[in-house]
C-alpha cells in the first residue's frame, strides 16, 4: 500500500495477479468481444497499410532485460 501511495507501481504476487490483472483483462476482452488477448513487452503492433487492420509481431530485440 505504501509504494502505491508513494507512486510508484506494486507488484503482486503470483496468485494475486490471476485476479488483480488477467482477470480484469479476461472481463475486458469478454466486454469488447475479443477471440485473442496478448500480453507482454516484448511486440510491436502495426497497422496494415491496405487492410487498416492492426498486426501484432515479434519485437526487433527477443532478449529480455535482466532484474
Amino acid at each position: 500500500m505504501r509504494s502505491y501511495l508513494e507512486g510508484r507501481t506494486p507488484v503482486p504476487c503470483v496468485q494475486c495477479n490471476g485476479v488483480l490483472k488477467f482477470d480484469a483483462l479476461m472481463q475486458t476482452a469478454e466486454t469488447l468481444d475479443c477471440w485473442w488477448v496478448a500480453t507482454g513487452h516484448y511486440v510491436r503492433l502495426v497497422q496494415d497499410a491496405r487492410s487498416r487492420r492492426y498486426v501484432l509481431l515479434k519485437a526487433r530485440d527477443l532478449m529480455p532485460y535482466a532484474l
